[in-house]
């Protein structure tokens, strides 16, 4: 079993600062609005997520313009890996210091400055994503 006390103080020696910006982010995430998925294949809840609301929240992305990432490691025990989500790790780390380390974990980012993530709840985080991204049509229009 995951060893939480030794996941918590990875995730704090991992995470620093008050900054919101991305440092390390690929820069497709710079423009535009972005919501991700991140879980791991073995966890319950992710399993139940893919299974019961994964097609409604990449519809529901897709219908608004929102960009949509999902990615998945292959167990738990990989969280605490320093990487573990390649080149989404920045958007995973302020995610960790948002919302905790629990998965499945939803994040919002907004022309590349992180702005909220919660675990195991996605639905507000989607209505927060929405009126970001009506707004930046709006405004570039």
């Amino acid at each position: 079993m995951l060893n939480r006390r030794a996941l918590l103080a990875f995730a704090s020696l991992m995470v620093s600062g008050p900054a919101r910006a991305l440092d390390g982010a690929p820069a497709e995430i710079a423009k535009g609005v972005t919501f991700f998925y991140l879980g791991a294949k073995d966890c319950p809840y992710c399993q139940a997520f893919m299974r019961d609301s994964f097609a409604e929240l990449k519809q529901r992305t897709e219908d608004a313009g929102i960009r949509f990432v999902a990615m998945e490691t292959a167990s738990l025990r990989d969280l605490h890996k320093p990487g573990v989500f390649g080149q989404w790790n920045p958007v995973w780390l302020k995610m960790v210091r948002r919302a905790g380390a629990g998965v499945p974990a939803f994040g919002l980012v907004d022309s590349g400055a992180f702005v909220d993530a919660h675990a195991g709840e996605w639905e507000m985080l989607l209505v927060k994503a929405i009126a970001r991204a009506e707004k930046l049509k709006a405004a570039a229009q």
